[in-house]
């Protein structure tokens, strides 16, 4: 599930990456990984077997799980249209910056551009509610 889902933005999903995580969520038709920071829980990756049943699946653990204290996670494309489409919490960008000592550079209050490995620079959002 993985695998589809970040094969259109060109990330392998190799058994190094998905050991970076461990904390997993898995439903029937989705899943998440997930770390565990000083901030609270970070979900980093999401995938779907590409049935209703687990689009829905995506969209309800992130309704859920970023309005709980202590869960966020960075998104963009498809996922941040979900998360817009829903009015989920977002971070300043300036407060993602410190969750992730990380150098970001902001684009607006909530968006920023980061480096990430294997993709290069990527604007991302930060979603949910870190303990900051």
């Amino acid at each position: 599930m993985i695998g589809i889902a970040y094969a259109d933005i060109g990330l392998p999903v190799a058994p190094d990456l998905l050991s970076k995580y461990p904390v997993w969520f898995i439903t029937d038709h989705a899943c998440w990984l997930a770390k565990e920071t000083a901030y609270g829980t970070k979900m980093c990756l999401c995938g779907h077997d590409g049935s209703t049943a687990g689009k829905r699946s995506i969209c309800d653990a992130l309704r859920t799980l970023s309005k709980e204290p202590g869960f966020y996670a960075e998104v963009s494309g498809k996922v941040e249209a979900m998360a817009t489409e829903m009015a989920l919490p977002k971070v300043l960008a300036k407060d993602a910056q410190a969750v992730l000592g990380k150098p970001v550079v902001a684009i607006d209050d909530f968006h920023y551009r980061r480096e990430i490995t294997g993709l290069g620079h990527v604007v991302k959002v930060m979603i949910g509610t870190p303990k900051l």
